[in-house]
C-alpha cells in the first residue's frame, strides 16, 4: 500500500470506474488500507513511519494489523 505511485493510483481509479460502470460490486481494500494508515498516523504522529503500520517492509504485502483491516 505505497499509495503514491502515480501508476497504482491510475489502476485503482481505473477499477473503481470500471466496477461503477458496470454495476459491479467493489470492496475497496486500497481505500480502506490508506484510511486506516492515515488513521493510525493522525493519532500517533511520533511514531515511527518505517516500518509502514499496516504492511511489511515492502510497503505491499499486509502484516496481520493490515489483514484485520481487510477482514
Amino acid at each position: 500500500m505505497r499509495g503514491g505511485d502515480p501508476t497504482e493510483n491510475a489502476y485503482n481509479a481505473f477499477i473503481r470506474t470500471f466496477a461503477q460502470q458496470k454495476g459491479l460490486p467493489l470492496a475497496d481494500a486500497f481505500d480502506a488500507m490508506k484510511t486506516a494508515q492515515a488513521d493510525h498516523e493522525t493519532k500517533t504522529p511520533s511514531a515511527p513511519k518505517t516500518p509502514p503500520y499496516l504492511t511489511i517492509a515492502d510497503g505491499t504485502h499486509m502484516n496481520p494489523r493490515g489483514n484485520q483491516v481487510i477482514a
